[in-house]
């Protein structure tokens, strides 16, 4: 009985924690425009009461008119710091004591120039870790990855043409006997008369 009643608590405390409540929504744009602000937020349900929860976005991106709903119980903090072999401007928003079920963060920011940037969520609660990577394009950027697919096999057919005319000139080469069947000869037979 008593080891029975062990195992019981330890699988609803294992359940408890593989299994805590927290997802978290990111609404993000598809593609941006170089220079122009555009919008990120993130949803957040949980029923933790301490969260950590950090946004990381390209070296030299500034994030601003940022607004959190649901709680003022948290501390920020930034920093430059190496992530994933890459330098990133990380922002950490602390939650403390939590009371809601939903809190949501947004904030805006700029992408200074062309290409593709990637933009990571990771949160930290007494029972959870977790990180999501989000992927951002620029138009100019977007086009020119839908372009080269067709620049490469532009000429396809010739590479077909090719490939097509020399299995045809192996065969022919090494069954020509098989392929053309010999041609048949009439002999005849020539008499000579021989004048005394």
């Amino acid at each position: 009985m008593k080891k029975t009643l062990i195992f019981l608590i330890s699988f609803l405390l294992i359940f408890s924690i593989a299994y805590a409540d927290i997802s978290i929504e990111t609404i993000i744009p598809d593609r941006i425009e170089p220079n122009q602000p555009f919008q990120i937020t993130i949803n957040i349900n949980t029923n933790e009461e301490n969260l950590d929860f950090t946004q990381m976005v390209p070296q030299n991106w500034n994030i601003y008119n940022i607004e959190v709903i649901g709680t003022e119980q948290y501390t920020t903090e930034q920093e430059t710091r190496n992530f994933m072999g890459k330098t990133r401007e990380i922002y950490v928003w602390s939650f403390k004591n939590i009371e809601t079920e939903h809190i949501t963060i947004s904030y805006e920011t700029t992408a200074p120039e062309e290409g593709e940037f990637e933009i990571i969520t990771l949160w930290i609660t007494p029972n959870n870790f977790d990180y999501e990577s989000h992927s951002l394009l620029t138009p100019h950027f977007l086009d020119e990855i839908e372009e080269e697919p067709t620049e490469i096999f532009k000429y396809w057919w010739v590479l077909v043409i090719i490939i097509v005319s020399l299995i045809i000139f192996f065969l022919l080469f090494f069954n020509w006997k098989r392929i053309i069947p010999p041609k048949k000869h009439d002999f005849y037979k020539v008499e000579w008369n021989n004048k005394v």
